[in-house]
């Protein structure tokens, strides 16, 4: 996006073509400051556990509250709903989010 000349929100889809294999799917810079976007999307309507990589999660714990998901049901219906869920690894901590199952590394 634009204004007066000068770039205000720059998006960056990285999946537009194929996967990219980055841990997340949309990268956001405005006003020198970026956002990490990773998509999940399901055709089903319930909330359901859905899958994070390791390289994702890795993300998600860098970069706080600039990492977002955007969980997507009902995907293909004529209304389907999107949650934002901001700073998935702090919520993880907090207790707010379930992550299961849990693999440990020594």
């Amino acid at each position: 996006m634009e204004k007066d000349g000068n770039i205000v929100v720059e998006v960056i889809w990285l999946n537009k073509n194929v996967e990219s294999g980055k841990p997340h799917d949309i990268r956001i810079i405005e006003n020198g400051k970026e956002y990490f976007i990773e998509v999940k999307s399901t055709k089903d309507d319930k909330k359901s556990f859905f899958e994070v990589s390791r390289e994702q999660w890795k993300r998600m714990k860098e970069k706080g509250n600039n990492f977002y998901i955007y969980r997507v049901y009902s995907i293909g219906a004529e209304k389907p709903k999107i949650e934002e869920i901001q700073n998935p690894a702090k919520l993880w901590k907090e207790d707010k989010i379930e992550a299961y199952p849990i693999r440990i590394k020594i």
